[in-house]
């Protein structure tokens, strides 16, 4: 079977605490192993910017990850991109989609777009 690497990580509902406790810690050890490579797209409705995003990750980190090195967090935080809106919006979710689609335009094989894996806490 052929190995399809996924193009990017959505997690809707990214300002949670799922994300905050496990999710980011996660990515930061696949970051560490450079296992990460992909966008990783925050959808919330929490009326952050990706600031505010960067700054929960960092949050997250300094508590489940003390020893995180500072390198690697800026390797996970530079492919950290942000999506704020409603969930019964579907322009919430085209934004979420164009997002995903920019770095693999090129590569996107189906109707559907990108080889994205999708997170949702909500």
């Amino acid at each position: 079977m052929e190995r399809r690497d996924c193009d990017a990580i959505v997690l809707f509902g990214a300002t949670g605490d799922l994300c905050y406790k496990k999710i980011f810690p996660a990515l930061y050890q696949l970051a560490r192993r450079s296992l990460l490579s992909v966008p990783v797209i925050g959808v919330a409705r929490q009326g952050y910017d990706i600031n505010g995003l960067i700054q929960r990750v960092r949050d997250s980190l300094e508590a489940f990850v003390p020893e995180a090195e500072e390198g690697v967090v800026k390797r996970l935080i530079a492919l950290l991109r942000y999506v704020d809106g409603d969930y019964n919006d579907r322009s919430t979710f085209e934004a979420s989609a164009k997002m995903a689609a920019v770095k693999t335009a090129s590569r996107s094989t189906s109707s559907l777009g990108p080889n994205v894996a999708a997170y949702s806490n909500e």
